[in-house]
């Protein structure tokens, strides 16, 4: 974002931002805050390309899905996902509260750098 001008940071400040750009950013935000987290970058895409998670993390050597929405958007890769035995639970980062759905727990991505933190209680099902 640095080498863009001063529209384009102005956009971000005042969340005018719109499109894929705005997708992209905050990826790449949640991407430095898990990395800052020593948590490995890692990406999951079905065999048909069909759905997409943006992150997988891992706690108790159980995969945890971690899908990035720019606001309260629908999750269809994510419900995908948790509908397998083997997923415990998911997030949803989101521009929004706190919540819980099944397995699927919705966080706003500034509570992305505690995701991982041994000190957190996440809702409960």
């Amino acid at each position: 974002m640095a080498m863009y001008d001063f529209d384009m940071k102005r956009a971000v400040v005042e969340n005018t931002l719109v499109g894929p750009m705005k997708g992209g950013l905050y990826e790449n935000l949640v991407a430095t805050m898990l990395a800052a987290q020593g948590v490995p970058l890692r990406y999951w895409t079905s065999t048909n390309g069909s759905h997409e998670i943006e992150f997988l993390g891992s706690r108790d050597a159980r995969v945890e899905p971690i899908e990035v929405k720019v606001s309260r958007g629908s999750t269809a890769s994510l419900n995908a996902l948790l509908e397998r035995d083997d997923i415990a639970q998911g997030f949803k980062l989101v521009d929004g509260n706190v919540g819980r759905d099944g397995k699927k727990v919705t966080l706003p991505h500034y509570l992305t750098p505690y995701l991982y933190r041994e000190s957190v209680c996440l809702p409960r099902a």
